[in-house]
C-alpha cells in the first residue's frame, strides 16, 4: 500500500474513544522463535481497561472475541483476546500475560517472522454497535515507521516499552495532553521546586496545573484511569 494511505490511517484512528497501543513486535509475538503460543503481547493494564471482563482469577485463561482489521495488508479475522492467568487462577502456574490469537498462523502479517522488530500499530476504537474493534497497521519499511514515530512520538514507544518490560521511566514533558496519555503518575515542577505530586487524575485536577502552567482545561475520564484533557485556553493575564 501506498505511504500516503499510511497517512490518511493514522488520520481516520483518531477520535476520543480510540485507545493507541504501539510497540515493535518481538520474536515471542510473531512465530520467529517457533513459540506454539505465539501472538503479539498486549500489557495487562490496557487489556483489562478496554476489555474488564477479563480481569479475573475465577476463570482460568478468560477470553474475548473481536473483529481485528490488518489494515496494511488488508486482513480481516475474528481474533481473540486471551488472558493467560494460572499463575493467578492457580498459584501454582507461571503465565500472566494477555495475548492476541487466533490470526490465522504464518499468513498473517501479525505472526510472519519477517515481522520480527516491526513496529505496528493497535487502534482500540469501539464501533456503533458498542462492540470493540481492532485496527492494525504493521509498518513494512523504515519510513513508514519514520511516518509512525513522527506522528505519535518517540515517547509512546517509550511508555509502551515501559509497560511491557514493567520499567521506571521518568520523562520530562512539557505537553500537558501528552502527559495526560502517558504518565502514571507526576510531578509538578515550577522553577526547580516540586509543587505537586500524586497520582495523574490527582495531580492534574489540582489547582496548580493551572497557576503553573496558565491554562484553563477541563480533565475527563475516557477508560479505566485514563485521562483526557479537554477544552485548553490560556489564561487572561490581569
Amino acid at each position: 500500500m501506498a505511504l500516503v494511505d499510511l497517512t490518511d490511517w493514522l488520520d481516520l484512528q483518531t477520535g476520543d474513544n480510540s485507545i493507541w497501543y504501539i510497540k515493535r513486535l518481538s520474536a515471542n509475538d510473531t512465530l520467529a522463535n517457533g513459540s506454539n503460543q505465539a501472538g503479539p503481547y498486549v500489557p495487562k493494564n490496557l487489556a483489562f481497561d478496554v476489555f474488564p471482563q477479563i480481569d479475573t482469577g475465577n476463570i482460568k485463561n478468560p477470553d474475548v472475541w473481536f473483529n481485528l482489521y490488518i489494515d496494511s495488508h488488508a486482513d480481516h479475522k475474528k481474533a481473540r483476546l486471551v488472558y493467560y492467568n494460572n499463575r493467578r487462577a492457580t498459584g501454582g502456574g507461571t503465565r500472566n500475560e494477555c495475548r492476541i490469537t487466533n490470526l490465522g498462523g504464518g499468513a498473517s502479517s501479525l505472526l510472519d517472522p519477517e515481522s520480527t522488530g516491526s513496529i505496528a500499530v493497535f487502534v482500540f476504537r469501539p464501533e456503533e454497535s458498542g462492540e470493540i474493534a481492532v485496527y492494525v497497521w504493521v509498518c513494512g519499511h523504515t519510513t513508514e515507521e519514520d511516518v509512525v514515530e513522527e506522528r505519535l512520538g518517540v515517547a509512546e514507544l517509550l511508555a509502551q516499552l515501559t509497560r511491557e518490560r514493567m520499567l521506571t521511566t521518568i520523562i520530562v514533558l512539557h505537553d500537558i495532553p501528552m502527559a495526560a496519555r502517558l504518565a502514571d503518575r507526576l510531578a509538578l515542577l515550577r522553577n526547580g521546586t516540586l509543587i505537586a505530586l500524586g497520582d495523574r487524575a490527582d495531580v492534574l485536577a489540582s489547582t496548580a496545573m493551572s497557576e503553573v502552567f496558565q491554562v484553563e482545561f477541563v480533565t475527563q475520564r475516557v477508560a479505566g484511569d485514563r485521562v483526557e484533557i479537554r477544552n485548553m485556553q490560556l489564561l487572561a493575564k490581569e
